[in-house]
């Protein structure tokens, strides 16, 4: 069950895989410009990491790469490497070491995205169903310039689901799409967003979203016109939706396939 990718260049890339036949879990390498070859090697081209891997991204400073593994929520929370980050070190493809998600004494659980910026990692944490505070998840900022080391900056107890950075690096918007088991909101679902680079770094509400049925799965900035882009679920049941939207204010929406899980933009010449 592949989940998610990460391109290095032209003849490396790496993917996740969330959930194996055997008790071993791994993130696989393969040469997109070679696609036969790699699914001939696929068994070989294979990292050991911790349970069920979901988020990688790539530290081009140091050329590391990170991948946070979630333990499949509360089914493999107790797995010794559940809610934990690998490191893995691209030239060697080897996990080179891993780290707890925590800010002592607490840790935090079922670590999903996981995005690097100038130097820094965002983790999101979704935290586990039979958690019993009010606010599950967490948005959790790690200054990485120690290669392998992860040292935390900010912690924000926010039930964030994805995040985004706008074109130029201070703001972090992330969506809320909490829903608790009571059938109500625990808070108020919608995107917020972050100054990051502010000494005041509180989480503010931008668009309020109202439509209980709406699961929110997915968030970028446009890099062309700063205008946000939300992907919507409908409660995983019928194909998703795109909103586009323009200053918080709604201005098109469009169709798209099965639970819409990411959003990405591209330059073609």
């Amino acid at each position: 069950m592949p989940r998610k990718m990460c391109f290095i260049n032209d003849t490396l890339a790496f993917v996740t895989a969330y959930r194996e036949l055997g008790d071993e879990n791994y993130v696989y390498y393969f040469n997109p410009s070679d696609l036969h070859n790699s699914q001939q090697n696929i068994e070989v081209n294979k990292i050991s990491v911790g349970s069920h891997p979901e988020g990688i991204c790539y530290d081009p400073i140091h050329q590391l790469l990170y991948v946070t593994n979630s333990g499949y929520g509360d089914l493999d929370s107790h797995h010794p490497k559940a809610s934990t980050i690998s490191v893995i070190d691209i030239n060697s493809k080897t996990e080179i070491n891993y780290f707890y998600i925590e800010a002592s004494p607490k840790l935090y659980h079922n670590p999903n995205r996981i995005y690097y910026l100038d130097g820094n990692l965002y983790v999101v944490c979704w935290g586990l169903p039979t958690d019993n505070a009010d606010v599950k998840g967490a948005i959790m900022e790690y200054d990485i310039s120690n290669p392998g080391a992860l040292k935390l900056n900010n912690l924000w107890e926010v039930n964030a689901f994805d995040l985004c950075f706008n074109k130029a690096g201070d703001t972090l918007f992330y969506i809320n799409s909490s829903w608790n088991n009571n059938g109500t909101y625990n808070d108020i679902p919608g995107v917020y967003y972050i100054a990051i680079k502010e000494v005041n770094k509180i989480p503010q509400l931008l668009i309020k979203n109202t439509n209980q049925y709406d699961m929110w799965t997915a968030i970028a900035i446009n890099p062309h016109s700063s205008e946000l882009w939300v992907a919507n679920a409908f409660r995983y049941v019928t194909n998703g939706e795109i909103s586009i939207y323009r200053d918080g204010n709604l201005i098109r929406k469009f169709g798209v396939g099965n639970i819409p899980n990411a959003i990405r933009f591209f330059n073609f010449l």
